[in-house]
Formats: C-alpha cells, structure tokens, sequence
C-alpha cells in the first residue's frame, strides 16, 4: 500500500483502537487517543500532542516504535506540541449555566445542596467537603454551581481529576520555580473544587501534589470541595494519609432521587426542553421519573427523547404505552418494577388492615382507604390497566379504579401531609 498523509491517518487511528486493549485508561485517553497526524514528508510522520508530557510518555512507551512495527517500512515518527489554539476544551473552566436556583432539592441531595449554598456565602465551617454517589446524581452541578459565583471576593478554582492528573505530569518535568507557582494559584482561593476524584487512583506523584495544595488549604482554612463516584473508604490507590484527610472533613451522599423529587426534575426538564408540555401528563411523567431516576443525566436525554418524537409526531399524544416505542432501541425495562402483591401487601401492613379485607368487598372505611392507595399505586407503578386492577379487588368494573385513582391524585394536590405519606409508602414499594 502506498503511504500518505490519508492512508497513514487511517491506520493511525486503526493503531490507536488495538491499543486501547493493552493500555490503562487515563495513558489511553490523555496522551495516546488525543495524539493526531498531521503531516507525512521525506519519510517524517509528525504527529502532534496537546502537551510535552502527552509527548513524553508516548515517547517513553515506545508507541513511535510499534506503530513502525505495525506499517513494516521504515518511516520517522516525530511528537510535536500542538498550537494553543488547537488545543482541545479545558475541563478546568466548565462553561456552564449550572446555578443552584435550577437544582431540585429533596431528601437525596439536600445535604449537599446545603453544604454548596454554605461553601458560596462563605460560612462552611467544615473545610474539607467530601460528596459521592453513583454517577449521574447532579455532583458536578453542584461543583459548578459554586464555581460559577467565582468573583474577586471569592475566588475559586475547579478542577477535573483528568485536568489536574495532566497539568502535573507536565509540571514535574519543570522547574522547582514553577511547581511552587502552580500550588501558590491554589492558595490564593476561597475554595478549590475537585470533580471525578477517584480518577486520580495510584498516581503517586500526582497525589503526592495533591496532598500538599490540601494540607496548604487546610493551614490556610480555603474550603475544600472533592466529588467521587466512591466513599473515600472505598477508593481506590490513595495512600492512607489522603483517604484520612479526605475523611477529616463533611462526607456527604447523594442519594438516588425519590419518586417525588424526580417526577419534579422531569417537569423541570419538560419546561426547558418542550414548548408544549401540557400535553404530557402525570402518569407519562411519572413513568419517566420511576424508569430514569437513578441517573438525572439520562433523565434529561429521555426528555430529549420525547421532545423529538413529539417534533416528529405533533398529533400522537404520548401515553406510558408509547414510551416503549419511543425508547425502543435503548434496552429499557419499562415493565413493572414491583409485583402488584407486594404492592397490597405493603399498603395493607401500612394501613393496619389485612390483605384478605383489603382485597374483599369489605366497606369499612380504614379497609376502603386502603383499598385506593393500592389501587392508585398499582397504576402509578405497574403497566396494568385499570380493568385488570379492578378485577385484583373484585370490582364490578373498571370505573371503580379509575374513581379510587382520582380520588387519591385529588386528595394528594389538596393535603402536602397526605402526598408526603403516599410518597412514603410508594418508595417503600420501590426500595424494599
């Protein structure tokens, strides 16, 4: 095959998928996923590099050697940095319209929500802030948040685990100098915000820097913001002094949503996104919360989602049903996420009142009560139809179920007590 500048890109990239295979993810993606050809001439292949440590290391594990190895012709194989403004987006600077007037607060993250608000007005009597959860539970919206009241009267500096890993590399390979100035930027903020921490697992020199802007920090009483997937007592390559500091300060979860406080994030993300939300109603939203709620970044793209098909479809009205057709290639689970059993069974217990009364024609009114929080509960989390619920009650007919769900949805609107201890008994359902 004749080499050029095309055909030579093109095996480049081939290179770089194989070596995805046999090298550690942070060497993959930082230097060796975002190394480029650029030009081919009198048998000199540059590439280039967002930075001399990209370049480096890729020296350094002979990636110039294998990928000659790999065309079997003799080439050169040359590293070079690429122009500042080549350079890909920086993480270190999220552009971001993150605020905490647009995050729902509710039992999962009002822990965190607070320590944030305390962290921007200056009062976290804490220093060290140490958030985790699962990913996707709004951590980074928070660390945003904070960063986006950056001003002269309160300074801040976030930074991505990714960023920071990077930035070190290359300051390690400088001069003293400028490693000193590069920890003091850190100690003239109010507050240093960390995100995706557990990256940073066994990188000793790395952490060996982290270590010293935080025991800095800590002299200095700059809060200090870590966000992980992971408890500090569950990450990762960190030397036992950095999991102790870690562990010194607040550690905070966030939780995954609760029904309510998702079914408010998805209104939330149905008034950004559709210009006719109206015509989604509470059961469509419902279902999205319960299917979605335990990653809010993939609640937001299945609002996205429903935006295009209704952009497609103006007339179709979206119904639980359609749901399945619109999220039909994404392997959801739309079924039911409990046994209607569990459900009664539940409610009954709740409700002090047997199963078998529960289920009867029995018109005492604790039984009656019962019987319609199960009713509304059994169509607000399963796929079954008011028919066949009100057959599982020994109704007459279906307008039994649809009046019992009504009622409840009524009384709920009308009592916040009541709604919060139907929530109760629905997340108990769901979690137990």
């Amino acid at each position: 095959m004749e080499l050029n500048l095309n055909n030579l890109a093109l095996i480049w990239n081939e290179f770089i998928q194989e070596q995805k295979k046999e090298r550690d993810a942070f060497f993959w993606t930082q230097y060796l996923n975002t190394a480029r050809v650029q030009s081919y001439k009198e048998k000199t292949l540059q590439i280039t590099t967002p930075s001399q440590a990209a370049a480096t290391q890729l020296k350094q594990e002979g990636i110039d050697n294998l990928f000659v190895n790999k065309l079997q012709t003799e080439i050169k194989i040359k590293f070079v940095i690429q122009a500042k403004h080549e350079t890909t987006k920086d993480l270190s600077h999220p552009k971001t319209k993150s605020t905490l007037k647009n995050v729902v607060t509710g039992p999962f993250n009002k822990a965190a929500y607070d320590i944030a608000q305390k962290i921007i007005e200056q009062k976290n009597e804490w220093g060290i802030v140490f958030i985790y959860s699962e990913p996707g539970l709004g951590k980074t919206h928070l660390l945003n948040s904070i960063y986006k009241k950056n001003s002269a009267n309160f300074k801040v500096i976030y930074k991505h685990a990714n960023n920071f890993g990077t930035e070190v590399v290359e300051l390690l390979n400088k001069i003293l100098d400028e490693i000193q100035n590069y920890k003091k930027n850190f100690a003239e903020k109010n507050a240093i915000l960390f995100d995706d921490l557990q990256i940073l697992g066994e990188r000793k020199k790395t952490n060996e820097i982290l270590f010293q802007i935080i025991n800095k920090a800590q002299e200095l009483k700059t809060d200090l913001v870590f966000a992980s997937d992971k408890h500090p007592e569950d990450l990762f390559g960190f030397d036992a002094r950095l999991i102790s500091r870690f562990l010194s300060g607040l550690v905070i979860k966030i939780d995954y949503p609760d029904i309510k406080s998702a079914k408010e994030i998805v209104k939330q993300k149905i008034k950004q996104t559709i210009s006719n939300p109206q015509i989604l109603d509470d059961e469509v939203i419902e279902t999205i919360a319960r299917v979605f709620r335990k990653d809010i970044r993939k609640m937001e793209g299945a609002v996205k989602q429903m935006a295009f098909s209704i952009e497609q479809k103006p007339t179709n009205k979206i119904t639980p049903e359609s749901l399945k057709q619109i999220f039909s290639d994404a392997k959801l689970n739309f079924d039911d996420k409990v046994s209607a059993r569990k459900i009664k069974s539940i409610v009954a217990k709740h409700f002090s009142v047997t199963y078998a009364s529960l289920i009867s024609n029995s018109r005492k009114k604790e039984v009656v009560q019962a019987r319609y929080v199960a009713i509304y509960l059994l169509r607000s989390l399963t796929n079954e139809s008011h028919i066949m619920i009100a057959r599982q009650f020994n109704a007459r007919n279906h307008t039994t179920a649809v009046n019992a769900t009504k009622k409840i949805r009524e009384k709920m609107k009308q009592n916040p007590e009541y709604e919060k201890e139907i929530n109760l008994i629905k997340e108990k359902c769901l979690n137990d």
